[in-house]
């Protein structure tokens, strides 16, 4: 009885809409990507595993590129690079949720949702964030094929957990 117990709550958690997943917030907790050949942000605002998320195929490897995140609570932050497991809706969610008074109302109750894998486990590139909030790492993508979809932890004393999540974003090349 015990396992169908737990089967059946794994199933109801798994089930949950995938707008349930983290939207990213200007200021608050949110994730851009600049790609080639324009470099321009891309991402802003999107939901993890929603319409926008996904920056599609970008040719011309080896290229540079840039992560750049905004928090205005956040002391610290952490990029998660996937390259094994695309975005997963409605990925795990983690719980009780940020309030909204660190949140922001967009971002209330939905920025503790985790949408990438476990495993293998995603590599973690630490950040400070500076007196604003913003936090930036670029890289040189090698030659492709590949693919790799990206989440920022945000290390946030305003959070109930003292963390919370950006959107994931991803891009193949």
């Amino acid at each position: 009885m015990l396992r169908v117990l737990s089967i059946l709550f794994l199933s109801l958690l798994c089930a949950s809409r995938a707008t349930a997943q983290t939207t990213g917030v200007p200021n608050v907790n949110d994730l851009q990507i600049r790609l080639p050949p324009l470099y321009v942000p891309t991402g802003s605002g999107t939901t993890s595993c929603g319409p926008g998320t996904n920056q599609g195929f970008i040719p011309g490897a080896p290229f540079p590129v840039a992560y750049e995140t905004t928090s205005n609570t956040a002391t610290a932050a952490v990029l998660l690079l996937d390259f094994f497991n695309p975005c997963s809706s409605p990925g795990f969610a983690f719980f009780p949720a940020q309030p909204v008074t660190c949140a922001g109302p967009i971002a209330g109750g939905t920025n503790v949702w985790y949408a990438l894998g476990f495993a293998p486990v995603p590599v973690a590139v630490v950040g400070v964030t500076n007196a604003l909030g913003y936090t930036r790492w670029n890289f040189n993508v090698p030659l492709g094929p590949g693919t790799v979809w990206a989440q920022c932890l945000f290390l946030d004393t305003c959070s109930s957990l003292n963390f919370k999540f950006s959107q994931a974003l991803g891009f193949s090349w």
